[in-house]
């Protein structure tokens, strides 16, 4: 069962991820920002946000996509950031060529989509959320 808190956040985090496109569009897309429920912002480094989601009531993992300095290229790098609400950085570590958008934490795995091409559908993996495993990697069907 959800708590008030649990439904807040979740709340927050989908009204962030359908606005960030346009705050991001808005502020040069230099740096993305979230705005906590008590008014806190955690401002994410350069680039653009793929995903976020909640690890501990205190911590969040973002996926974020630095940009190569070149328009319409993929990006140069793509790594999963965690943390703190204070916005301190706890951990980074770089899914360059694996990752690519969405992020969702169900408790013990994370699960985030990548490897689109124009050819190929999309790849659904499943990560392990301490050791970063790849437990499952599922093609989608279109």
């Amino acid at each position: 069962m959800m708590t008030g808190i649990d439904s807040r956040r979740r709340l927050i985090t989908m009204l962030a991820l359908l606005l960030l496109p346009a705050m991001a569009a808005a502020a040069g897309a230099a740096r993305t920002g979230i705005v906590y429920a008590d008014a806190d912002t955690l401002v994410f480094p350069g680039g653009g946000l793929r995903g976020l989601t909640w690890l501990a009531p205190d911590t969040c993992v973002a996926l974020i996509a630095t940009p190569d300095s070149v328009p319409d290229l993929p990006p140069v790098a793509v790594s999963l950031y965690w943390f703190d609400s204070k916005g301190d950085t706890l951990r980074v570590e770089d899914f360059t060529g694996t990752l690519d958008r969405a992020l969702v934490f169900d408790g013990k795995y994370f699960w985030s989509l990548g490897d689109e091409k124009p050819e190929v559908p999309a790849t659904l993996y499943k990560i392990e959320s301490d050791t970063l495993f790849v437990e499952g990697a599922y093609p989608t069907p279109g």
